[in-house]
């Protein structure tokens, strides 16, 4: 007489099918979490360069255009049309001349307002 027992192996089978449905169900909570945030951070690179761009909220990030301005990157207010130059923030990177940052900010900002008569700038906080 041959005794045969399955109690194990239905056990055995029960677990597993468990932790497929909880691994599964596990995955799909995790994926949904990240397809709901935002992904604004750009990560900005060229010769001999890299670095990363957090966009404020309601601007929107953009490198493919940003060379049409003479820019790496080029922050842009969610609404504004692409070749818009209101609502613009321009980010470039450039080679290092001398270590009066100041006097060289200053000359950009007079160079803008004699090209760009209405250029206006604000500090943000």
């Amino acid at each position: 007489m041959k005794l045969i027992y399955y109690g194990a192996s239905k056990a055995k089978s029960s677990i597993t099918r468990r932790f497929w449905a909880y691994l599964i169900v596990s995955s799909w909570i995790i994926q949904s979490g990240f397809a709901q945030q935002k992904l604004d951070q750009l990560l900005v690179y060229g010769d001999n360069f890299l670095f990363s761009v957090k966009e404020p909220p309601g601007w929107i990030g953009d490198t493919k255009n940003a060379q049409k301005f003479g820019s790496n990157v080029i922050l842009r207010e969610s609404g504004q049309p692409p070749n818009s130059f209101s609502g613009l923030i321009r980010i470039r990177v450039n080679d290092k001349t001398d270590e009066n940052i100041s006097a060289d900010l200053e000359e950009d900002m007079r160079s803008y307002r004699v090209q760009y008569p209405r250029f206006s700038s604000n500090t943000f906080p």
